[in-house]
């Protein structure tokens, strides 16, 4: 009898989940459609379960689909267009958490972030305020990116300290706001205690003051 409860509590567990990912997918090309329209071709789905991109500088690239019940479970769409700072966002949903993929259009340049980026005015800069929750599926982040540091792509400039064996953030990203094109104020916390600091940045570098450091 409890085999058969414990087997019943993980078949209604896993439809749960199940249809939050259906839900998440169904939001997903939604969005999709109508940024594909926005776009004007550079991206497309020449079949079910890839996301084709048409490069600046002639190439292409693929994103496909890994519908697996595991680890390696992806599914891409299309989240966010930013041409201001030649830049897309890509929606990873996993089978247990998300992330996103900001890539760069006229090379294909690319790297995974936890959060939807918070991007500066001139969109030279942005910051991610992640909070992983207790599961910690993706993990606490508060950091900043310089977009105009090298050519070779976006790379982080600041981050709040990280524990020594997990490398996890030691704060929980609660929010950024810019208030100039090289000022934030980042919003955090730590063990339930909120804590605000106003970071000033130059191109590969940030100065934050109370420094969480």
């Amino acid at each position: 009898m409890r085999f058969l409860i414990l087997l019943i509590s993980s078949f209604v567990v896993n439809a749960s989940e199940a249809d939050t990912v259906s839900k998440m997918l169904d939001a997903d090309r939604a969005t999709e459609q109508a940024l594909f329209k926005q776009a004007g071709g550079v991206f497309s789905r020449p079949k079910p379960g890839t996301l084709k991109l048409k490069l600046t500088n002639g190439k292409e690239k693929e994103f496909l689909d890994n519908p697996s019940d595991g680890d390696t479970h992806v599914n891409y769409a299309l989240q966010k267009l930013y041409p201001k700072a030649g830049f897309a966002l890509l929606h990873l949903a996993l089978y247990e958490g998300e992330d996103y993929l900001l890539l760069r259009l006229s090379d294909g340049w690319n790297t995974v972030l936890p959060d939807l980026p918070v991007w500066s005015p001139d969109f030279a800069f942005f910051a991610i305020a992640h909070d992983g929750g207790e599961a910690q599926y993706t993990p606490d982040e508060v950091a900043i990116w310089s977009c105009a540091a090298t050519e070779r792509g976006c790379e982080r400039i600041w981050q709040t300290p990280r524990d020594p064996e997990t490398r996890v953030s030691t704060y929980a990203g609660r929010r950024a706001l810019w208030k100039s094109k090289n000022t934030v104020e980042l919003t955090m916390s730590r063990n339930d205690k909120s804590f605000s600091a106003v970071c000033m940045c130059q191109i590969k570098a940030c100065r934050c003051s109370p420094d969480p450091q």
